[in-house]
């Protein structure tokens, strides 16, 4: 995959943000990607952070979005697997969390759906998202490689 063919994808995902209970995601579009890319590939200056080395933010990682925390949600241009990751002492230790932009393009478009009058924690509380809807989207998680981290997204939908 090439960072043409990057941007052309991020097209595919129309909104451009999902708040769902005590959880948010941001996503990049191709105005505003370079400064998702601020803090993990570049810095301030646009100065690359990118490295080879062991912990290192990769060179074939981009930013697509942001959650809540503040913690980056990146492609592997490489592999085409999506990660997300904290930065720990040691650097940078990516958690597979979508085996492909496809599939996480189907997860979000259904977190999307879910997130639909529980946006907020509040509205969260008050209608908590059916076990019909959680069945469907462990369902589409379960459809995953198994090396995808389904933890990350059931800490999302779970009251």
């Amino acid at each position: 995959m090439t960072l043409s063919d990057l941007h052309k994808i991020l097209a595919e995902i129309p909104f451009k943000d999902i708040s769902i209970g005590y959880s948010e995601f941001e996503f990049a579009e191709k105005e505003t990607f370079d400064d998702f890319q601020v803090g993990y590939r570049i810095n301030e200056e646009g100065i690359n952070l990118s490295s080879e080395e062991k912990g290192g933010w990769q060179n074939s990682w981009y930013t697509i979005g942001i959650d809540d925390l503040g913690d980056p949600i990146f492609i592997d241009l490489n592999d085409g697997i999506i990660y997300t990751s904290q930065e720990e002492e040691e650097g940078w230790e990516p958690i597979a969390i979508a085996s492909n932009f496809d599939k996480f393009k189907q997860i979000v478009f259904k977190l999307n759906e879910m997130s639909q009058g529980r946006e907020t924690p509040k509205k969260f509380e008050k209608s908590p998202i059916p076990a019909k809807a959680k069945n469907e989207f462990y369902s589409l998680l379960n459809e995953e490689h198994e090396d995808i981290d389904i933890e990350y997204w059931s800490g999302i939908i779970e009251d």
